[in-house]
């Protein structure tokens, strides 16, 4: 007689990486399973780090595994196409929307980003008990928080059902390969696809507004690193033009001077909410170094939320003043507003439609598949 264990059987996927253990591997020495870190808050240099320890959270997902096996198919074709662009190799019109699209559920899906989601909670619980007419109301209030936060405590899941139920307003954007020509590699952080609008921050009018990095907003950028060497730029192509190197195939990378890398790795390390990682031969210790005051200096969440949609709002988890020089911003006239507070201009209507469809459609499909239908 076989003898059976007791107690119901167990998950086997309990550690699950909110950063890709692809990501990580990229930039270990030879893509092993080690990796050096740099823990921000300690100012402590971990030369080789084990990949399975990292970016990881019991069961961030959920128990059922049923996310954490999208993510993993997603994430197989995801480092087939990052090898292709590796070599310079064309990833083609459906690879780069494929990346965009990688890129747009990164943001959505850390830990970061559901510590945000808490704390906006968190604010408008201020407001409320702010609010109360009475002391014995405020108290009252405050006993009702508490049970009110646990039970809308934010997942790992909640923030990934946020990416795929947007995956649409990645349609539009533009993907360019940035490479690290040099001695001078790229970083990762562990909240490393970074969201930013330069345009509307140098705008006249737009500047002044509380939030400008919704996704569907004109200016749009995602900077994400993929390797020491490469790193994705996503972008909205009505508002930036990107670069291309004469005499080379239109997919070539966009060489980055150093002042531009050391640009892409500060808006890493004002992401970063522990740990930095990167390749030991292209980051110097001084480099590091220099990245922590970066991250000192402009640590912060800006928190005035401009209603519950993603479309017309996110917050920047921090604002460097770091800027890519070499995305040119071309946007016309025509964005521009005749009054302070008018919504802030998206770039496609369409595209708004389309996600409001998907978003009816989806009470009887559940996920949204990365690689959109053939010929949508």
């Amino acid at each position: 007689m076989t003898d059976h264990p007791s107690g119901p059987k167990q998950p086997k996927k309990k550690r699950q990486h909110f950063v890709p253990k692809l990501l990580l591997r990229r930039f270990g020495r030879d893509r092993c399973e080690a990796v050096s870190v740099f823990l921000v808050e300690r100012h402590n240099i971990v030369p080789s780090a084990p990949i399975t320890g990292q970016c990881q959270e019991p069961y961030f997902y959920g128990k059922d595994e049923a996310a954490e096996n999208r993510l993993e198919s997603i994430e197989a074709e995801v480092s087939i196409l990052l090898d292709r662009a590796e070599k310079e190799e064309d990833v083609g019109a459906e690879g780069r929307r494929v990346l965009a699209k990688f890129a747009h559920l990164q943001l959505l899906r850390t830990r970061a980003w559901v510590d945000v989601i808490d704390l906006q909670r968190s604010l408008m619980m201020d407001d409320i008990e702010g609010s109360a007419p009475t002391h014995e109301v405020r108290e009252q209030l405050a006993r009702e928080r508490a049970v009110y936060e646990e039970a809308t405590k934010a997942t790992g899941g909640y923030g990934l059902s946020f990416g795929e139920d947007s995956l649409a307003l990645a349609d539009d954007l533009e993907v360019a390969f940035l490479r690290a020509p040099g001695k001078r590699g790229f970083v990762l952080s562990d909240d490393p696809a970074v969201l930013q609008n330069p345009w509307a921050d140098v705008h006249p009018v737009w500047r002044h507004c509380p939030g400008t990095s919704g996704l569907a907003l004109h200016g749009v950028q995602i900077f994400l690193p993929v390797g020491p060497r490469l790193c994705l730029a996503v972008y909205d192509p009505t508002t930036y033009r990107a670069p291309r190197a004469r005499g080379r195939h239109s997919h070539a990378p966009i060489h980055l001077s150093n002042a531009d890398i050391r640009a892409v790795n500060q808006l890493q390390a004002a992401s970063a909410q522990h740990s930095i990682y990167f390749h030991p031969e292209l980051t110097s210790e001084e480099s590091l170094v220099e990245l922590r005051r970066t991250r000192g200096q402009s640590r912060g969440i800006r928190s005035e939320p401009m209603g519950d949609d993603i479309t017309v709002w996110l917050p920047t988890r921090a604002k460097t003043g770091s800027r890519v020089s070499a995305f040119h911003i071309v946007v016309g006239a025509d964005t521009t507003p005749k009054a302070r507070f008018l919504p802030l201009p998206v770039r496609n209507p369409e595209l708004i439609a389309r996600l409001d469809a998907e978003r009816q459609a989806r009470a009887q499909r559940p996920t949204v598949p990365l690689r959109p239908p053939d010929g949508g």
